[in-house]
């Protein structure tokens, strides 16, 4: 995280209630985590408004050819032995016996 510098804010009553509320929950160890969590936040939230549409095409593209070698890579395979197809032959010996 790097060298840390303590500041001084000012919040409303309602967020700091709200900050102690999540304290007492055990979501956070103190109101500095509390901060920090809500500031990675945000600027997460401003990194995903900046992305263009050029930019949101290209992940799209990503992820469909990342989705389509997951499919290809974990298809069920062809139920076979050598040549023989298990489930076609199971099928006619069951049925030629009645």
């Amino acid at each position: 995280m790097g060298a840390l510098e303590r500041i001084t804010i000012t919040l409303p009553k309602e967020m700091l209630a709200e900050i102690k509320r999540a304290i007492e929950a055990g979501e956070f160890i103190d109101t500095s985590e509390a901060i920090r969590a809500a500031l990675r936040h945000w600027r997460r939230a401003r990194t995903a408004v900046t992305l263009n549409d050029e930019e949101l095409r290209r992940l799209l593209a990503e992820g469909e050819a990342a989705l389509k070698r997951l499919r290809a890579n974990y298809a069920a395979p062809p139920r076979t032995i050598g040549s023989v197809d298990i489930e076609s032959s199971s099928r006619t010996r069951l049925f030629s016996k009645s």
